[in-house]
């Protein structure tokens, strides 16, 4: 097999996915995991096509190629993967890295201005999602290891407490007191996408319409997305509004709850995502805390920051943040 690569691409890959021939490669911005390119092949086909990180989990697609048939049964617009010429998801190269394609799906080339009335469209779209993935009975093969486990962040805080600076120290020790106090996150297990961040929408006309990026794909429970969207958009919030507090996150939930239709009250189902907000939002602080000491997860921007440790130190500050403005 030839080595020569093509924009990037593996010239194996490309015959796997573009046995015609391919016309134009483009390479994706944005992609903080896996290297994302853009491919039109001789037919005129478009594809969106992936070298997976090491740290994304072949049969992951596999996963999500289930999933992806119920929601496409169900009506939605979303990523439908492709099998190579050898009948594989994730055909490998010869530098032994895998890779993967997808149809290409027509959107905006950046994402809407933030708003109150785009968040809670958003929300309402997960709404829907969750209601339709409910309907798939199907086990994950693959997981990513103690991914939302709120147990295990403690654990692995606490055990690097004392390899930590004294302000760091006082933070972590802040964190896991919190934590210990918040209630379990409610809700039953179902499949839910893992990861519902605005940048993992798809938008058309300044409306988002599909999700992407289900390498987090996961039976959990509904509210584990949910508060992981709100901890996200309550960053963004901030930003505008420093003062911001709960009440702002009250129309977003609203979204979500017109279409999911919890089986618990309105004013119960908020308290409870506010609850759950929170605890996300010392989660990761816990988890960038912990990668102070083990340098080893989280990427980080040497052009923003000196070394690791900054740039782990203030995200978990801005989680903090977060969690202290509901």
């Amino acid at each position: 097999m030839s080595r020569t690569m093509h924009i990037g691409i593996p010239s194996g890959i490309l015959a796997e996915f573009c046995p015609s021939g391919v016309h134009e490669i483009q390479q994706l911005e944005g992609g903080q995991v896996n290297t994302t390119y853009r491919v039109i092949d001789a037919l005129g086909d478009i594809s969106v096509m992936q070298q997976m990180a090491p740290s994304s989990l072949p049969k992951a697609t596999e996963d999500f190629a289930i999933a992806s048939d119920h929601l496409r049964a169900k009506g939605w617009e979303i990523a439908e993967p492709v099998r190579g010429i050898s009948n594989s998801l994730t055909p490998v190269d010869v530098f032994g890295k895998p890779w993967r394609s997808y149809r290409y799906i027509e959107s905006d080339q950046a994402q809407p201005p933030h708003s109150q009335a785009g968040f809670r469209q958003f929300a309402g779209l997960l709404g829907k999602l969750h209601t339709d993935l409910a309907e798939l009975d199907y086990e994950p093969k693959a997981t990513i290891p103690h991914f939302h486990d709120f147990s295990h962040h403690q654990a692995q805080l606490t055990r690097r407490l004392l390899l930590l600076d004294n302000k760091d120290q006082d933070m972590a020790e802040m964190i896991l007191d919190e934590m210990q106090r918040l209630p379990d996150i409610p809700g039953a297990p179902q499949l839910i996408h893992g990861d519902p961040k605005l940048t993992n929408g798809l938008y058309r006309n300044g409306e988002v319409f599909t999700f992407i990026d289900w390498d987090t794909l996961m039976r959990g429970s509904p509210m584990l997305d949910v508060a992981d969207m709100l901890r996200s958009m309550t960053g963004i919030l901030r930003d505008t509004n420093p003062a911001m507090n709960k009440d702002a996150l009250l129309p977003i939930v609203l979204g979500y709850y017109a279409q999911a239709r919890p089986d618990v009250d309105v004013d119960t189902y908020f308290d409870q995502a506010v609850q759950a907000t929170r605890l996300m939002a010392l989660g990761l602080a816990a988890r960038y805390l912990t990668d102070i000491v083990d340098g080893s997860y989280f990427q980080w921007d040497p052009d923003r920051f000196p070394d690791n440790a900054s740039h782990n130190r203030y995200r978990a500050e801005r989680q903090v943040a977060n969690f202290a403005a509901l």
